[in-house]
């Protein structure tokens, strides 16, 4: 029963949208405008995020800032090692 009613044929479609209320469409055009700008801020947020760490790699990587340093027993690099040569890593 429910299938009948999906029609993906222009005439179904068009016989569709002539039975529905403009209450209706003005919700669905609504809907569709919020998300807009929902995903168009998510969009804006996630650009901004990846060309400010990006900003901020290249000053590092030109000496202006420098690189904080996450430590873990597994992830050491090798120039550190021999600079702290038998000091112990905290495991968190």
């Amino acid at each position: 029963m429910m299938l009948k009613q999906l029609q993906f044929r222009p005439s179904g479609l068009k016989s569709n949208v002539e039975d529905e209320s403009m209450g209706k469409k003005v919700k669905i055009v609504g809907f569709s405008a919020v998300m807009l700008g929902v995903a168009g801020w998510y969009q804006m947020f996630f650009g901004n995020a990846v060309y400010r760490a990006g900003q901020l790699q290249a000053e590092a990587l030109g000496g202006k800032k420098t690189f904080n340093k996450y430590w873990t027993k597994h992830d050491i690099q090798e120039q550190d090692v021999r600079k702290h040569i038998g000091c112990k890593y905290k495991t968190q």
